[in-house]
C-alpha cells in the first residue's frame, strides 16, 4: 500500500471524480502530512510563492505556530480545530504539490467541517489526478478526526472560501470549474455573504480590518447529489470557519463578519437553502453569472470592497462569455 493509499480512502472520493484517475494517482504519488521543519519549509515556501503576492496566505509566523501547535483550540472549546499541511511527491521524491487545510470537529453535533485553505499542483504534475487526491484527502482527515473524538461516522462537510468569478482572471474560473467537476456546489451569496478576515498584522500597521468577501463552496460528503443544504448546516459552517479564524484573529474583528453572514441567512426566505450548481466545463460558462464580482460585491458593506469598482453585471457576463468562447486552458 502506498502512502497516498494509506491516507486517502476511496470511499471519500467524490462520485463526480474519475475513480480510475484517482486510483492511478494514489499509486503514483505519496502524500504525507508535514512533520519536520524541512517539510514545513518545502510546503509553505511553495504556497507563499504562489499565494503571497496576492495576499491570500497567512503570515509565516502564524503558519509556523499552527504547524507546531497540534490543536489550535482550547481544550474546552465546543469546536476543536487543527491545521494540516500535506506534501505530495512523485516516485523519485520530487515535490509535486502542496495542500493545507483546517479540520474542525464538534463532537456534540457529530460534525466535522474542513476549511480547504490552499492547494497547489506544480505545473509538471497537472492533469495527473493529483488535484483530485488533494480534493479528497480532507474528507479522509475529517473522518479520522471524528473517530479520534469518539464520534466515528459523523457528518463531514468540505468548505472553501473562493474568490468571485472575474472575466479577466482565468484562474478564478478554472478553479471554480474544477470544484464543479468534483461535485462541489455554492451556497447562494444572498444566503451566506461570508467574508474572510483580514490576515494582515493590523496592530503593526495601525489600520482597521478590511474583511475579504468570498463565496462559500461546499461538498456535503456522501450527499454530493443534494441540491439543497439545511439552514442549520449553513449556520454551522460559519461557526466552524470562525473556530479556525479565532485562533489567529482578534475576536472583535470576527464579530462583524459573523453578524453580517448570519443576518443575511436569517432574512433568506428558503429552508432548505437551494445550492448553486457549478458547471463542470466552459461550454456552459454563463451559468457562473450569479458568482460574478458585479453581482456578489453589492451584498457586502462598501467598506469591504477593497478597491473593487462597481461593475455592470450584464457587461461582466458578456466579457466572461467572450473570454471563454475559445478556451485556451484546460480544467485540471
Amino acid at each position: 500500500m502506498s502512502v497516498a493509499e494509506a491516507l486517502i480512502a476511496l470511499e471519500d472520493v467524490s462520485p463526480f471524480e474519475r475513480l480510475d484517475k484517482v486510483r492511478e494517482a494514489r499509486e503514483r504519488f505519496s502524500i504525507e502530512e508535514a512533520r519536520s521543519a524541512a517539510d514545513f519549509e518545502a510546503g509553505i515556501g511553495t504556497l507563499e510563492r504562489e499565494f503571497g503576492p496576492t495576499g491570500e496566505i497567512e503570515r509565516r509566523e502564524t503558519l509556523e505556530a499552527w504547524f507546531r501547535a497540534g490543536s489550535l483550540s482550547r481544550p474546552d472549546a465546543p469546536i476543536r480545530a487543527s491545521y494540516h499541511l500535506l506534501l505530495a511527491r512523485d516516485g523519485d521524491g520530487a515535490l509535486a504539490g502542496v495542500r493545507d487545510c483546517f479540520v474542525t470537529v464538534d463532537a456534540r453535533a457529530r460534525r466535522s467541517v474542513v476549511l480547504l485553505s490552499h492547494t497547489f499542483v506544480l505545473p509538471a504534475y497537472r492533469r495527473t489526478g493529483l488535484a483530485a487526491l488533494f480534493r479528497t484527502a480532507p474528507a479522509s482527515l475529517a473522518r479520522r478526526a471524528l473517530a479520534d473524538a469518539g464520534v466515528g461516522g459523523g457528518e463531514v462537510v468540505l468548505a472553501a472560501e473562493m474568490e468571485m468569478v472575474a472575466p479577466e482572471d482565468r484562474s478564478s474560473v478554472i478553479r471554480m470549474l474544477a470544484y464543479g467537476r468534483a461535485g462541489f456546489r455554492v451556497v447562494p451569496p444572498e444566503a451566506l455573504p461570508y467574508a474572510q478576515p483580514d490576515f494582515r498584522d493590523l496592530a503593526a500597521l495601525g489600520v482597521e480590518p478590511v474583511p475579504l468577501p468570498f463565496l462559500a463552496v461546499v461538498r456535503q460528503v456522501g450527499d454530493e447529489s443534494a441540491t439543497t443544504i439545511s439552514r442549520e448546516r449553513v449556520a454551522a459552517i460559519i461557526h466552524h470557519l470562525q473556530a479556525v479564524h479565532t485562533c489567529h484573529c482578534r475576536p472583535e474583528d470576527l464579530v462583524p463578519i459573523r453578524e453580517h453572514a448570519l443576518g443575511a441567512l436569517a432574512r433568506y426566505p428558503h429552508d432548505p437553502v437551494p445550492l448553486l450548481q457549478v458547471p463542470s466545463g466552459p461550454e456552459n460558462i454563463a451559468a457562473l453569472a450569479p458568482l460574478l464580482h458585479s453581482v456578489v460585491y453589492p451584498l457586502y458593506p462598501e467598506a469591504w470592497w477593497n478597491g473593487e469598482e462597481r461593475a455592470i453585471p450584464e457587461e461582466e457576463l458578456s466579457a466572461l462569455v467572450a473570454a471563454w468562447s475559445a478556451p485556451k486552458t484546460e480544467v485540471p
